[in-house]
């Protein structure tokens, strides 16, 4: 793929984060009880609902791609760094998967919590 369409998905991430951090922020911040919404009860409820597993996943995928992207940007721009732009990819790619799979493993371990408790 070409860097620009990574930048593209970088500045899609970026809006779909936007889109779901605000969703949160309103429906749990701001409506309704907010000390209700914050409760271990209320969050383990709305751990089981696959609605909401689906939105913690997209924010995770989204808010990772964004944030390593965004650092690869950075850390490239450093001259001794961007000779090997590659290995930098690389080792960003891996911690990126490796966060990827440990925040998919805390989800469902959400899941089971809160369908026990």
């Amino acid at each position: 793929m070409k860097e620009s369409r990574f930048w593209f998905l970088f500045l899609i991430a970026g809006l779909v984060l936007f889109l779901l951090l605000g969703y949160h922020i309103v429906f749990i911040h701001l409506l309704g009880n907010y000390e209700a919404n914050i409760s271990f009860q209320s969050v383990a409820s709305r751990s089981v609902s696959p609605a909401y597993a689906v939105f913690y996943l997209l924010f995770l995928v989204f808010a990772l791609y964004h944030g390593f992207y965004g650092l690869r940007t950075i850390l490239l721009e450093i001259e001794a760094l961007a000779r090997h732009h590659r290995t930098v990819t690389a080792i960003l790619v891996v911690l990126g998967v490796g966060l990827f799979v440990y925040g998919t493993w805390a989800l469902f371990a959400a899941m089971k919590i809160g369908a026990v408790g």
